[in-house]
């Protein structure tokens, strides 16, 4: 008799796919910012003198080799910096004065009144088929009912740690107030790296009489139901909240309402 036939067996070459590390800098891009770094320390120096060198070795290093998000301190830098200057150099200049905190709506240049509301999402990772599909299908018709002058903003904002800190007592001293100290500690370390999605639901009509901004509400009141059969709650934007939904669009405001 033959010798049982054993299944095949297929090596993995070894992953080629990891980023090649130089020295304490994980690629080689990075080591050419901190030689940069450090070179423009250098005709600091020369004017200043050798002490003056030292905050660039110094910056230079943490800049480029910390990666406290996946990325180095001066890519996040250059990235804000990019965001905050992008707006300005497409030639929209956003809101052009501050909005009263009561402001439901705003009409912009382009001669639409705008208003909205800030909801959430909804967690479908865990859904199950079916009650996902009939998700999908209700969020499909929700986006078809308002196709007219409808903005979706979709983004992210740090967690608030309000809904879970304990309400400040009168006095709190000894043991108690340690403990509570160390309990409002935590959770702010907690949210502080933590981020939940926002979405700025945007609506827009024409501003071609004085009922504008009367029809503009009704149909937000509409929207906040129509989320809130989705399962998503929201709440109006007003405000700064209205005017920085609007600056994020890089939208030029004339008038409020």
């Amino acid at each position: 008799m033959s010798a049982p036939v054993e299944p095949p067996v297929v090596t993995l070459p070894a992953p080629v796919d990891r980023t090649l590390r130089l020295g304490p800098f994980p690629d080689a891009r990075a080591a050419l910012r901190f030689v940069l770094y450090v070179a423009a320390g250098a005709f600091v120096a020369v004017a200043l003198g050798p002490v003056a060198w030292l905050p660039f070795l110094g910056g230079g290093f943490a800049l480029t080799v910390l990666r406290p998000q996946g990325r180095a301190l001066d890519e996040q830098l250059g990235a804000f910096v990019r965001w905050r200057l992008g707006p300005r150099r497409s030639g929209s200049r956003g809101p052009w004065r501050p909005i009263a905190p009561s402001a439901r709506a705003a009409r912009l240049r382009s001669g639409r009144w705008v208003a909205g509301v800030a909801a959430g999402g909804v967690p479908v990772a865990f859904l199950p088929p079916a009650d996902a599909r009939d998700l999908f299908d209700a969020y499909r018709r929700f986006l078809r009912a308002n196709e007219d002058g409808l903005v979706l903003s979709v983004g992210a904002e740090p967690l608030s740690g309000r809904t879970v800190r304990l309400a400040d007592p009168p006095a709190t001293d000894g043991a108690d107030g340690a403990a509570r100290s160390g309990y409002d500690e935590m959770v702010r370390l907690l949210c502080r790296r933590r981020r939940r999605r926002r979405v700025d639901v945007l609506l827009s009509v024409p501003a071609d009489g004085p009922g504008a901004v009367e029809r503009l509400t009704i149909r937000v009141g509409a929207i906040e139901r129509e989320l809130a059969g989705l399962g998503i709650p929201s709440v109006p934007l007003r405000g700064r909240f209205l005017a920085n939904a609007l600056a994020h669009l890089g939208a030029d405001v004339l008038e409020v309402g």
